[in-house]
């Protein structure tokens, strides 16, 4: 009797390995790509971004993106931070709008305003780097767009 509790302990680790991974996997199968600005307005003395990015599902799984939070640099220079903390359902083989919020710093920006002047570079490399939680799984977020 051992012997068949052993096996089916040993099958169903398997399995939810197996469940495990191909989560992973799907997770990992997700393409960002920008979106368009949706919205700007000023939080008190802050100034804030509202923009989609798109999520686009290659996998054959449903995915649901239970959060996401990054930083914002201009030529390296931090200039905010984006977030957003909402779920949402990614269908599979599917593309969906996501809405971030980028919360700017004005210090950040009077950095990259220097610099720009400074150096004559009006070119403005935006990158955005952070991390997603899809399907309880941390998946890297990295975005680059280029303005000028």
């Amino acid at each position: 009797m051992a012997k068949n509790s052993e096996v089916f302990l040993l099958a169903g680790a398997a399995a939810i390995g197996i469940w495990l991974w191909r989560k992973a996997s799907a997770a990992g199968s997700l393409v960002f790509s920008p979106g368009n600005v949706t919205n700007m307005a000023f939080e008190g003395a802050s100034p804030t971004i509202t923009f989609q990015i798109i999520a686009q599902n290659t996998s054959g799984t449903d995915l649901v993106l239970n959060s996401l939070a990054g930083n914002v640099t201009s030529n390296g220079t931090l200039i905010g931070n984006v977030s957003n903390f909402s779920q949402t359902l990614i269908p599979a083989n599917s593309s969906t709008p996501i809405t971030l919020v980028a919360s700017l710093q004005i210090l950040g920006i009077a950095n990259d305003i220097i610099k720009a002047f400074q150096y004559g570079n009006i070119q403005q490399n935006l990158q955005l780097a952070g991390y997603a939680n899809i399907n309880g799984i941390q998946a890297p977020v990295n975005l680059a767009f280029t303005v000028g």
